[in-house]
């Protein structure tokens, strides 16, 4: 019956199917609630080809803490993705500390995960899929300098790293740290949104406990 029906509603189908499984770490997709609704793929080639894309679109993929920062498990869960998979990945949602992306966390180790990340990101869109469009960041820890150096649009971690990502359209940064300058979050705020014109930007600082919405 399903397959008698257009392709058009097949789709609102899948999606209400797929998009009951939400996706917040690498390993959310071996859970058993998620089985369920994934076992769709496994009905037919057709099926198949038709649903494959929707895990990947439908859901925030979300990599938090691992050692402190989500940045060195991201790395590698996008590494292990095909490409099919990796262009159809939409909303991305990381933790990550000052030292990943500024300075490296470890003294023999630089912020070249984070550059990773977005390289393989970009190379998506360069393959003319849609790429990664809502990006959710948290940085979390002690900031340097109250966050002077970190928080800069001139900083390559945006330049080289942010800057790649032409397909973003919205940016949520959170800032929890009790040694963030409240003034530097909101300048630099500014600046993302002088320097990246078609993104949405939403910024947050967590001090203490109490969040504030800039």
């Amino acid at each position: 019956m399903l397959l008698r029906l257009p392709i058009e509603l097949r789709l609102k189908v899948y999606a209400l199917v797929l998009g009951a499984c939400p996706c917040r770490n690498p390993h959310a997709f071996y859970a058993h609630q998620h089985r369920i609704a994934l076992n769709i793929l496994l009905v037919n080639r057709q099926i198949y080809t038709e649903t494959r894309i929707l895990g990947f679109r439908l859901h925030r993929f979300g990599f938090h803490r691992w050692c402190g920062t989500g940045v060195h498990v991201c790395r590698i869960f996008l590494q292990r993705l095909r490409r099919w998979q990796l262009c159809s990945m939409q909303k991305l949602s990381l933790r990550a500390v000052e030292s990943c992306l500024v300075n490296g966390y470890g003294s023999d180790q630089s912020n070249s995960e984070w550059f990773d990340i977005c390289t393989m990101l970009a190379a998506a869109v360069e393959s003319n899929c849609v790429g990664v469009r809502e990006l959710s960041l948290t940085i979390e820890g002690h900031l340097t300098d109250g966050g002077l150096k970190l928080l800069d649009t001139d900083a390559e971690w945006v330049q080289l790293g942010l800057g790649s990502l032409k397909c973003l359209r919205r940016l949520e940064l959170v800032i929890a740290s009790d040694t963030i300058q409240t003034g530097v979050a909101e300048t630099f705020k500014s600046s993302l949104i002088d320097a990246f014109s078609g993104i949405q930007v939403a910024m947050k600082v967590v001090m203490g406990g109490k969040e504030i919405s800039l």
